[in-house]
């Protein structure tokens, strides 16, 4: 009870800093759940919280729990869809001291962040086909949606510096890969388009099924 409302301060405030997602605020929150008056959060349900974030125009509810066992404290977040209070992504953050609760609370406030920002990239750009793009790096996934564009317009140049920047980002993103090997075979760059597909095959064992079945 006592981290509580740090914790939801510390989400909204982190949240809140994506140019890409628009954060209801802690007051807001507090003000319809009863704020001092219904301290206990354990009894929202699903519906209650699905709801609450229609009210509100929200798509995404975060809920979760903090559960203290010993010195070790555990930090459950639930990522539900308003409409179909379907969970579809839940993190699980451990610390050990009292002292590492808020800086992994940090850390668990970008995972959440990236992840948003790349599902509402995906739905903005999915004439693009982008369910089987994985990256946990929403800096990564925009500049490989900037070269895809690109790549579109047949500006190979400029897409090309798009997906080498999406790379630079997360050297794991094997997507950008095999476009840059795709822009250099249109270029008749042979070389360099062969360099990026070994590259990528290099990283295969580490890659969900359809992710290797695109690169062999």
């Amino acid at each position: 009870d006592i981290w509580q409302p740090g914790l939801q301060n510390l989400l909204i405030t982190s949240l809140s800093n994506s140019e890409g997602l628009s954060v209801r605020q802690f007051e807001t929150m507090d003000k319809i759940l009863g704020g001092a008056q219904n301290p206990n959060y354990a009894s929202i349900t699903p519906s209650f919280a699905s709801n609450t974030a229609l009210r509100l125009k929200a798509n995404t509810v975060i809920t979760g729990s903090i559960l203290k066992s010993g010195d070790r404290i555990q930090i459950i977040s639930n990522l539900m869809d308003s409409r179909t209070e379907e969970i579809y992504k839940s993190y699980n953050v451990a610390c050990k001291k009292e002292d590492d609760f808020f800086v992994r609370i940090d850390s668990l406030s970008k995972l959440i962040m990236n992840f948003l920002e790349i599902r509402g990239f995906k739905q903005k750009y999915s004439q693009f086909e982008l369910k089987s793009i994985f990256t946990s790096s929403a800096t990564a996934f925009k500049y490989y949606i900037q070269g895809r564009i690109f790549h579109g317009q047949l500006e190979y140049k400029s897409a090309a510096v798009h997906y080498i920047n999406a790379i630079q980002a997360d050297t794991g993103f094997i997507a950008p890969m095999l476009m840059l090997s795709y822009v250099y075979g249109d270029e008749g760059k042979a070389e360099e388009s062969k360099k990026w597909v070994y590259r990528a095959y290099r990283k295969i064992d580490s890659m969900p099924l359809e992710i290797q079945l695109q690169i062999r």
